[in-house]
């Protein structure tokens, strides 16, 4: 198994150009090359878009500004801790159900947990033992919910050096209670990586990265099992499976990266087919040759959603050639590729102008999508010697990509950056900046500062965070326990 840490890094230095953010009013003009430049009130570049692209301007500020008048002001509730005995493991969730439900799934050294909310009031059930706890945490853990207020728990339980690795699932369904843990599937390779999902038929899909990219479903009525597929084997070197769905599971997508070939290079995609029971054959995704990674661990990957369309908006890391800068080694170039499949059409676009430092979505990014079909995907781009931005790439249907600032900082080690609706159509950015625990917020057009996150956290690796389809936002903070709260208008 792949050990948490980082199995392939890179230590590039950076060259990224500051960014700024916006507050108050925006003015837009436009230039001779026909791209548009927003300005603040006092004549500050905010954002420069090229036909539909954006690149930041000039950062002139190094810290999120004040949060934009709003008729109310939100707030966080009190901490709840759901488990004051687990440490600083990351959980796996929040995940809502389709009764607004909040699970998360917490392994505390003790004990393999579930817990569920009672809807958004901020009060939650007492946990539910799914198991003994794993020999890797939470990493194997994979979660789904259906329509019917199903909610599924699939994991490993194997550990380095053993010779065999079961694959099991569970299940709570509403009115009837938990199903005993059973084994799905015993592989004779490890795998530290399992993704759930539910499609149309109510197959639950599980994939997992035992010898290359596997996966296994259940019949429509999840009484039996089809047998594994291999749908990308270890010889090719997959690396990055990501995996999304929509709601109601008509469409199941995984885009993985093929990293060590050099005639094949590039993301792969593929769909399920809920007639067959099985994917489809993996297909390129076009002008992914020069996709990327900065590193991959058992808890990354791709930024990506799947909309109720079927549409699929995904982000990448994208070498884009070298630059000499008057140096005589040259260096290499780096931005964030937007991808979009769209009406069966993938296209791709450049989200950043040239950057000295490969970014870290797989890593430390995040995605959230809304009702209408707009993602949010966020990230914390550093040039490692003046600073970070706190960035967000927003899809908006009809109108394409846009990249925006919520926060700037001096300091180059903000990570973990997590993002979720707030409220329809505002939403709130959770990260960790050199130590503490901050957070965003957009709202009025414009990104500012959140209401301080109650309690005093200060190394928090994995937050955790999701949208509640009342519209609040729930976070979830693993140290010294699991603290949730939630951010209400």
């Amino acid at each position: 198994m792949k050990p948490r840490s980082i199995a392939y890094s890179f230590a590039i230095l950076v060259t990224l150009p500051s960014l700024c953010m916006a507050a108050g009013n925006v003015f837009l003009a436009t230039a001779p090359d026909g791209s548009i430049f927003a300005r603040d009130v006092s004549g500050v570049v905010l954002w420069h878009s090229f036909n539909g692209s954006s690149a930041a301007a000039p950062r002139t500020a190094t810290e999120a500004r004040a949060t934009p008048s709003s008729p109310t002001t939100p707030m966080w509730d009190p901490l709840t801790n759901l488990d004051p005995s687990a440490t600083a493991d990351p959980i796996a969730g929040p995940i809502f159900d389709s009764l607004g439900n909040a699970w998360v799934v917490i392994d505390d050294r003790v004990n393999l947990l579930a817990i569920r909310s009672n809807g958004t009031s901020g009060t939650w059930q007492a946990p539910h033992i799914i198991g003994p706890s794993l020999p890797a945490s939470t990493e194997t853990v994979g979660l789904a919910v259906d329509q019917a207020g199903g909610f599924y728990v699939t994991y490993g339980t194997g550990a380095a050096g053993d010779s065999s690795f079961p694959l099991l699932w569970t299940k709570y369904t509403p009115a009837l209670g938990w199903q005993a843990p059973a084994v799905i599937y015993t592989s004779p390779s490890g795998f530290s990586e399992t993704f759930a999902e539910i499609d149309s038929a109510g197959r639950l899909v599980v994939l997992f990265n035992a010898n290359g990219i596997s996966s296994i479903a259940s019949n429509p009525s999840q009484s039996g099992w089809g047998p594994v597929q291999t749908i990308s084997p270890a010889t090719d070197n997959p690396i990055l499976p990501s995996v999304a769905a929509n709601k109601s599971g008509t469409r199941l997508a995984l885009v993985y990266l093929l990293q060590n070939n050099v005639l094949q290079r590039g993301l792969r995609y593929t769909f399920f087919n809920s007639t067959t029971g099985n994917w489809n054959g993996a297909r390129p995704v076009p002008n992914s040759g020069n996709a990327y990674f900065s590193g991959y661990s058992t808890l990354n990957a791709y930024p990506m959603a799947v909309d109720e369309s079927g549409n699929i908006t995904l982000a990448t890391p994208l070498f884009v050639g070298f630059s000499n800068n008057g140096i005589a080694r040259p260096t290499r170039q780096w931005s964030v590729g937007g991808f979009r499949y769209e009406n069966g059409v993938w296209s791709m676009q450049q989200l950043t102008a040239p950057l000295g430092s490969i970014p870290d979505l797989e890593s430390f990014g995040s995605t959230a999508l809304n009702a209408n079909g707009a993602v949010l995907i966020s990230a914390p781009l550093s040039d490692g010697s003046t600073g970070t931005n706190i960035t967000v790439f927003r899809f908006t249907p009809g109108a394409g990509w846009n990249t925006e600032i919520a926060a700037s900082y001096s300091t180059s080690t903000v990570s973990r950056c997590k993002v979720a609706w707030f409220e329809g159509t505002e939403a709130v950015v959770v990260y960790n900046a050199a130590g503490p625990l901050l957070a965003a917020l957009y709202a009025n057009g414009a990104w500012g500062s959140a209401p301080p996150i109650p309690g005093s956290f200060t190394n928090v690796t994995f937050p955790a965070l999701a949208g509640a389809p009342t519209g609040e936002a729930l976070l979830g903070v693993p140290e010294n326990g699991v603290y949730v709260t939630y951010l209400r208008p």
